[in-house]
């Protein structure tokens, strides 16, 4: 996978809406991708990858963004950390 397929995004202030425009440019790829996103103590907090539903709700802005804010929700029941 080249660096467009493959890309972690580290950040100390993790927001969906920054998630979701970060996710916007692999709306196009169509070769097999994955993103993780780790907090600032790199621990991983999320994964998306190019599966159909994921593909499918990343065509509509709003649908994108409801779609990090569950799995951030889901995340947190979980016990991570932003």
């Amino acid at each position: 996978m080249t660096d467009l397929q493959s890309a972690a995004w580290t950040t100390s202030a993790i927001k969906p809406a920054g998630m979701a425009y970060y996710l916007k440019k692999y709306r196009r790829v169509r070769e097999d991708w994955r993103v993780d996103f780790y907090n600032e103590f790199d621990t991983l907090l999320l994964t998306f990858e190019n599966d159909e539903e994921t593909v499918e709700r990343m065509k509509d802005d709003d649908e994108l963004y409801a779609m990090v804010t569950e799995w951030m929700d889901v995340a947190l029941m979980m016990g991570k950390e932003y």
